[in-house]
């Protein structure tokens, strides 16, 4: 099968490779980083410095684009990869994530009013990990 969708300088650009390998050099877990990145694009759609048609965009192509990829791939695990395709692995999963999670906060108008209102009643900082990861734990997401 030939590869279709061939944008792994998507994931360069859009800064997921690099993401990818602080988290697999320091052992951090996936899915804490996907809340953690996901929370920060929530908080560019809230500012309107990302339209959720494109945060939906992006969801629809990190799929597509990971789904293709598996079945290029087969059933191989992740230990069994050369270090540069799980690399690109991750930061596939990592960008569908995130954008799933930043989806489920502010993917419609209800849902963005709600997010806002908790990020202010929490004060929270886009730039600030540590606030993100305690509107998490508020609000039950960790």
């Amino acid at each position: 099968m030939e590869r279709i969708l061939d944008d792994s300088e998507v994931l360069i650009r859009q800064g997921w490779i690099e993401a990818a390998s602080q988290i697999l050099t320091d052992g951090r877990n996936l899915k804490d980083e996907a809340v953690i990145h996901g929370e920060y694009l929530s908080r560019l759609v809230i500012n309107s410095d990302l339209e959720v048609s494109d945060l939906r965009q992006g969801v629809a192509w990190a799929n597509a684009y990971d789904r293709e990829a598996v079945q290029l791939l087969g059933n191989i695990s992740d230990q069994d990869l050369a270090y540069g395709d799980m690399l690109e692995a991750s930061a596939r999963r990592l960008a569908h994530h995130s954008g799933r999670v930043a989806l489920s906060n502010v993917g419609s108008n209800s849902r963005r009013a709600v997010f806002n209102v908790r990020c202010y009643q929490l004060g929270y900082q886009a730039e600030n990990t540590e606030s993100i990861l305690r509107i998490n734990d508020n609000i039950g997401l960790r």
